[in-house]
């Protein structure tokens, strides 16, 4: 891929990789099935970046994996406001269909933003979820909520814009 003057940014951002460098690290890689379930997160529901590439950290992962591997299969079932029950019922017997050998899972935030937020249930949850994909053989990476305190501010300094649901009370 050659540099587009539109993300100049990215190509010259010590922690982004471009796409060439990425492939060169993921060429010994053995994963060739690349799963991702969960919520928002999951889906890829972001804000663009002026300068950057509007790809999500799933799709760069899918992106640089699938230039090594030609066989390389992607399938993002992630889908916005799903807590961590409802990810286990409406996602994981689709992603255990496909089979996974890397499989990324990014749930939490829906069920730690509510004031019923159980610990022990929300565990007990993920666990249902991850287990079965582990046992089937594929690795996995987990994808929590973030600190949401040190996460408001962009890298140029400037505040991110909270989504509109941010500012409406919690009803669970």
């Amino acid at each position: 891929m050659e540099t587009d003057i539109t993300h100049l940014r990215e190509r010259h951002d010590p922690y982004c990789w471009w796409p060439a460098e990425s492939a060169t690290l993921m060429r010994s890689a053995p994963w060739r099935r690349l799963v991702v379930l969960g919520d928002s997160v999951a889906a890829g529901i972001r804000e663009p970046l002026d300068g950057y590439r509007d790809l999500d950290a799933a799709a760069r992962v899918a992106e640089a994996l699938g230039a090594v591997h030609p066989s390389f299969s992607y399938h993002n079932l992630g889908e916005r406001d799903l807590r961590a029950a409802e990810i286990r019922d409406r996602l994981l017997r689709s992603a255990l269909e496909l089979r996974p050998d890397l499989a990324i899972v990014a749930a939490g935030g829906n069920d730690a933003l509510r004031r019923s937020f159980d610990e022990e249930r929300f565990n007990d949850e993920l666990t249902a979820i991850v287990g079965p994909l582990v046992a089937q053989g594929a690795q996995l990476v987990t994808i929590g909520l973030f600190d949401l305190a040190r996460t408001l501010r962009r890298p140029d300094g400037g505040a991110f814009r909270p989504a509109g649901r941010a500012h409406q009370p919690d009803r669970g």
